[in-house]
């Protein structure tokens, strides 16, 4: 989901048609899951956008935790719909201990 979204690019920021925007290799939006300033936000994983634009994944990656609990999980990234919703997606994972 990553690569489609962002080409693994963890400093990556997008601007959405309304408005918000999508932070770092995940693409966490900041309407709902991080604050940054001048946007109102949920900021269900209480944490900065800032804090997404780095090479230490680890505060990501709990976020992405917490999204995927909610009712659309992994729906609410329109590329997993897209290129990885019941695909075979081993080879993304090839090499890696369970």
């Amino acid at each position: 989901m990553s690569f489609f979204e962002t080409g693994f690019d963890t400093e990556a920021v997008d601007r959405r048609k309304d408005g918000t925007k999508d932070y770092g290799i995940f693409h966490i939006n900041n309407g709902w899951w991080c604050k940054d300033e001048g946007t109102l936000s949920e900021n269900l994983c209480s944490m900065s956008c800032a804090d997404l634009l780095n090479t230490d994944i680890h505060d990501d990656i709990l976020c992405v935790k917490r999204i995927v609990k909610d009712p659309q999980g992994m729906g609410t990234w329109k590329e997993w719909k897209k290129h990885c919703e019941k695909q075979d997606l081993r080879e993304w994972v090839k090499g890696c201990n369970p």
